[in-house]
């Protein structure tokens, strides 16, 4: 199950604000990873385009665990001013990544349960 784990924003350059959400997934088996592997790479699709956004990935096959990086550019016209409506656009895309990363869990664990049937 995916965990989320630290927020980070900074301006990194005048117009244009970076924030950094990091997530952990403790429960993960090299086929499983493999398989988030490339789907993963479609999150960019999945969320609003408005939005650069780069996804980095960590995979310790030892512990099964992988962390998870998704970067989201946001350019200073998209970025509210007040902290309220900057929060709820954070908790908009932490819902977006957890509902998409569970919606791929979920698609692996039943390709495998069906692979184990026939």
């Amino acid at each position: 199950m995916l965990k989320f784990l630290d927020i980070k924003m900074n301006e990194i350059k005048p117009g244009c604000t970076r924030i950094l959400l990091k997530f952990k997934d403790s429960e993960v088996s090299p086929e499983k990873y493999l398989f988030l592997k490339d789907r993963l790479e479609n999150l960019e699709c999945y969320m609003n385009n408005e939005y650069s956004i780069k996804l980095g990935m960590d995979y310790n096959e030892h512990y099964e665990q992988l962390t998870i990086e998704v970067t989201i550019l946001t350019p200073e016209h998209l970025m509210p001013k007040d902290i309220e409506s900057a929060m709820k656009i954070f908790m908009d895309h932490l819902g977006t990544i957890e509902n998409f990363y569970e919606a791929q869990c979920s698609i692996f664990d039943k390709s495998c349960s069906k692979a184990l049937r026939c």
